[in-house]
């Protein structure tokens, strides 16, 4: 299918046939995950795998979650426990079409479990990290 990338308010998208969607077993508002991988764009399905975390407490203030928010670090924004890497850091390399490979050559102290929980969470909070985005984009 060929299709056409459409500006759908702040983002971009592309808009797949009911067809489609039905083959891939999706309806609308269903959750994916978004990678780009050696210039394909890739989606994935949400798997027992990756769903490995409680969202519930995915976002806490204990030594426990993989992301945090510390008032006075990292100006309150989650960021991966143990570090000052916010979210929207590893959000914005992804949507550059940075490989988890290469972050983490950038970044050796991460496992790719803290990406996955990275990319959870801003599955979970996009419009939250795009305001954080945004704001930093606008200094």
């Amino acid at each position: 299918m060929l299709a056409v990338i459409q500006k759908l308010n702040n983002i971009q998208g592309i808009p797949l046939t009911p067809e489609i969607l039905n083959q891939a077993q999706l309806s609308i508002g269903d959750e994916v995950f978004v990678t780009v991988q050696k210039g394909q764009i890739i989606i994935k399905l949400p798997t027992q795998k990756q769903d490995k975390y409680d969202f519930k407490n995915l976002v806490a203030h204990n030594s426990d979650s993989l992301i945090v928010k510390t008032q006075g670090v990292c100006g309150g924004s989650p960021r991966i426990r143990n570090t000052r890497i916010p979210v929207r850091s590893l959000v914005q390399y992804r949507q550059c079409g940075t490989s988890d490979t290469e972050l983490l050559e950038i970044y050796p102290t991460l496992h790719q479990r803290d990406l996955e929980a990275a990319y959870d969470y801003y599955a979970l909070h996009q419009d939250e990290i795009e305001q954080e985005i945004e704001e930093e984009n606008s200094l």
